[in-house]
């Protein structure tokens, strides 16, 4: 009898620990509802701290750095409600961006040096497309992926900080 308790113990804490395993991921999950455009986050690549403009509304996601002649603090940051195949363009761009996909804060894939296509109708502009789903975007400074030695698989780690760039 005292093993079957055991037994029974044993069952109940290897179903209690699968279930948070399974859980802690989807809580951990960063949480953006306290942010709004134009703020700005802390990020960590590689022990290298990043001030990022938030890009959250659609209309902020959709200018992006487009018509801006500097890029602001290190970049920019993007979040998406839903990991989805995402493709990005240049447009109204005037200087050469690294792009960053991630997904689950684990960087899934990025894009060196995208350069400005000026004079290009937005039917012929070039377009980069993340290679699997992602829920976040970070666009740095050209030259940025290579100087903080950024890989697919490498974590991000956003700090809970709200400062606004105003």
């Amino acid at each position: 009898m005292k093993a079957r308790n055991k037994i029974n113990n044993l069952s109940k804490c290897l179903i209690v620990l699968i279930f948070m395993l399974i859980a802690y991921p989807l809580s951990a999950r960063f949480d953006t509802s306290n942010y709004k455009d134009n703020d700005i986050l802390s990020v960590s690549i590689n022990d290298k701290n990043l001030s990022l403009l938030i890009a959250k509304s659609n209309a902020a996601r959709a200018k992006g750095l487009g018509e801006r002649v500097i890029i602001p603090k290190d970049g920019m940051i993007f979040f998406f409600e839903n990991p989805q195949r995402l493709i990005f363009w240049m447009k109204g761009m005037f200087f050469s961006i690294d792009i960053v996909w991630i997904s689950d804060d684990r960087i899934v894939g990025f894009v060196e040096s995208a350069k400005p296509e000026i004079g290009i109708s937005d039917a012929n502009l070039k377009r980069y497309s993340s290679p699997s789903n992602a829920d976040t975007v970070i666009e740095l400074k050209n030259g940025a992926v290579k100087d903080l030695g950024i890989k697919v698989g490498d974590k991000i780690i956003i700090e809970n900080s709200n400062k606004s760039a105003t």
